[in-house]
């Protein structure tokens, strides 16, 4: 959840100047590559594959943090986080702009040095803001 607060409003923040100095028509973009999960199901044994072969696999990863499970709440979980972000702008009027935001985040995780699952999360949101002038 902070991931994608912080993601959201870093790109806001940077559409918004980018609004601001350049023309309205170019407002869109994405940025990162979501891994093809097909491949990772495919490619990856659970308690077997290594960190190395999941970045072998997939590269480095956009983010690293941790996981408690209530499966097992005594141990911990090392979780990499692969990701695509893209947005577009809707509208402009009146020095307010409306955007389009949209992700996809992979989350994979481990126990040790071997992996141990992954979950993935996709959504997409409008967002309105004003320009700054």
């Amino acid at each position: 959840m902070i991931i994608r607060t912080l993601t959201i409003l870093a790109l806001a923040i940077g559409i918004a100047g980018a609004l601001a100095v350049h023309s309205v028509q170019a407002a869109e973009g994405r940025a990162g590559v979501f891994p093809d999960v097909d491949l990772m199901e495919r490619s990856l044994t659970k308690g077997v594959s290594t960190k190395a072969d999941v970045e072998a696999l997939l590269g480095q990863p956009i983010g690293r943090g941790g996981a408690l499970s209530g499966v097992e709440p005594g141990r911990s979980r090392e979780v990499w986080v692969y990701g695509e972000f893209g947005w577009s702008l809707i509208d402009m009027k009146g020095g307010v702009m409306r955007l389009h935001f949209d992700q996809r985040l992979l989350m994979v995780y481990f126990m040790d040095d071997r992996f141990d699952g992954f979950w993935w999360h996709g959504n997409a949101a409008a967002m309105t803001g004003g320009s700054g002038g």
